[in-house]
């Protein structure tokens, strides 16, 4: 039996310290943006019309109640004292406040809500990329054929199709005139499935777009003319040589996407009445309740720059140059 020569266990040591040392350097870093994060919507919040003590106690509110809502709630401070205090509870007691809305905190309200949207994102981006990838492919190695021309077109269609508008004809359509799937809500599996129709097709024309583009450039190079001249297998040539070095710019796009999908949560999931984090945002920005808006866009944020880190990661592995610049950086 072979053994791997020494030098080789210690370059993947050194292979996998580095990464490691890389991602922990960036959830450091996390720290920052997610501060940097909250200060704007905090000043967003600050500056937008409307007082929120109005429409918590109503216009028939007495100035009375309105100035002792408005010192129990610390909107008498200053900005920079109420944003202080915000900053210094949410990381050392992990307290986001209570929500203006409902006077519970604002962790109970996220938390039953924050795996609903996970949950859909994830669903979405995974039928997003099992479509987008493999029809991407496909439209590149058969360039300019009837097929090419039609996923084309249909392709641009959905990205300019507004995801409000393609989810409101999914529930007439299918709900209210069929009645084969029901209009919203997630008390049973099949009402997932419109909404992650109505992201997922947008998502996955996206991602088909990059793929084609990539995959034409690889397959128009050297090393692939090359390969097959020696007579490697057409399916060889397209989903080891080609594709592989395209993937780059589609696992870009499939991290934005997610982020996308994460963010757009707030209109499919009032279209479908679905109880995530982006219907609550959606109310708590109507009522202007600042702590559940700052925390909800904050975690969004968060898990996008997650999910970015994942996509560096994925980079070191699928493209072996990357690697070899992070372990020059050390």
């Amino acid at each position: 039996m072979s053994r791997l020569p020494k030098h080789t266990h210690e370059a993947e040591r050194m292979g996998e310290s580095t990464v490691i040392k890389y991602v922990v350097k960036r959830i450091v870093l996390l720290l920052p943006v997610l501060l940097g994060v909250s200060l704007i919507i905090f000043s967003i919040m600050e500056i937008a019309p409307g007082d929120p003590v109005r429409n918590l106690l109503g216009p028939d509110a007495t100035e009375v109640q309105v100035e002792q809502l408005r010192h129990e709630l610390g909107l008498d401070k200053g900005f920079a004292e109420r944003y202080t205090t915000y900053v210094v509870n949410a990381l050392t007691k992990g307290d986001f406040g209570n929500s203006w809305r409902t006077g519970a905190p604002v962790w109970d309200d996220i938390a039953p809500r924050l795996p609903v949207s996970l949950r859909l994102t994830t669903f979405n981006i995974i039928v997003a990329t099992l479509l987008g990838i493999p029809l991407g492919v496909y439209s590149a190695v058969k360039q300019n054929s009837p097929g090419d021309n039609i996923m084309r077109v249909v392709s641009t269609i959905f990205v300019a199709t507004p995801t409000f508008w393609f989810g409101m004809m999914l529930i007439l359509l299918f709900s209210l005139y069929l009645g084969w799937l029901p209009p919203g809500g997630i008390f049973v599996w099949k009402g997932y499935i419109l909404p992650v129709v109505c992201t997922s097709v947008v998502a996955a024309c996206r991602i088909f777009r990059m793929t084609r583009s990539s995959m034409l450039e690889c397959i128009r190079e050297d090393y692939v003319r090359s390969a097959r001249a020696k007579g490697v297998p057409e399916k060889v040539v397209v989903y080891r040589h080609a594709l592989q070095n395209a993937l780059l710019p589609v696992i870009t796009t499939i991290g934005n996407t997610f982020g996308g999908v994460l963010g757009g949560s707030t209109i499919v999931e009032s279209v479908f009445t679905l109880p995530g984090l982006g219907s609550l945002l959606v109310l708590s920005i109507k009522a202007k309740d600042q702590p559940t808006v700052i925390a909800s866009v904050t975690f969004l944020a968060f898990f996008f720059a997650l999910v970015m880190l994942l996509v560096d990661i994925i980079y070191a592995y699928v493209d072996p140059r990357i690697k070899a610049k992070y372990e020059k950086a050390e």
